[in-house]
């Protein structure tokens, strides 16, 4: 598909780069699933969050959201690349749609959840920068989680087209709005994506930091164990 923004030059080597991110974290999982499966103790983990650790709720939520995310951002990448004569192009964008909504779902639920059942709080050897850093990691990570299917939504659906949730269409908010348009493909397209790289690569360094070079593993199984 012709280039819309400067930096869709760059998308096949973000796509690239992102494949073969996901094959080394694939190959690391494997080898972690192998050590797993030889260990004989057993973790009782509750519903609810306890001050060391996160529960099954948070960390179902936790782990559904990101994996959604993770898959969803290189599917954005490559549906702007797809040229229009495609023939799986328009189930293609029903299915991202419907995952980006999935997404906003459970993020709703996560929320909730977050204000009924008392989150674990930070670790308590991290330094104050440590904490302001996690503050506006998790900040932001919160905005995006909102921000993506938000902003996909209003992209799909300013143009005066239906948007879908899997075999539905969904309603119209608002009536066609050019602006909008623009301002929701700018957001979603190119804002937000490198916005998201930026902030779980500063997420999964700090986890790896805490795991590894601060020698804490309990930082690393409040929501892994």
């Amino acid at each position: 598909a012709p280039p819309v923004f400067p930096v869709d030059a760059f998308k096949p080597l973000v796509l690239t780069l992102q494949g073969l991110a996901a094959l080394a974290t694939g190959c690391i999982l494997v080898w972690v699933m192998r050590r797993q499966s030889e260990r004989t103790e057993r973790l009782m983990l509750p519903m609810e969050n306890t001050p060391t650790r996160y529960g099954h709720v948070a960390r179902w939520l936790h782990w559904s959201i990101a994996i959604l995310i993770l898959a969803l951002v290189p599917m954005g990448l490559f549906m702007t690349m797809m040229p229009e004569d495609v023939w799986y192009r328009d189930a293609y964008y029903v299915v991202h749609k419907s995952l980006g909504l999935v997404v906003l779902l459970l993020a709703l639920v996560r929320l909730l959840w977050r204000g009924l059942v008392p989150y674990t709080p930070l670790a308590m050897h991290l330094g104050p920068w440590e904490r302001a850093g996690a503050h506006t990691a998790h900040t932001l990570l919160y905005v995006l989680i909102f921000a993506f299917p938000l902003s996909g939504f209003a992209l799909s659906t300013s143009t005066g087209n239906a948007s879908h949730f899997f075999f539905w269409d969904t309603p119209l908010l608002w009536a066609e709005n050019e602006t909008l348009t623009n301002v929701s493909a700018l957001m979603h397209k190119l804002i937000l994506p490198y916005l998201f790289y930026l902030v779980i690569g500063a997420h999964v360094l700090g986890a790896l930091k805490h795991q590894f070079l601060d020698k804490q593993a309990d930082s690393f199984r409040r929501m892994v164990s």
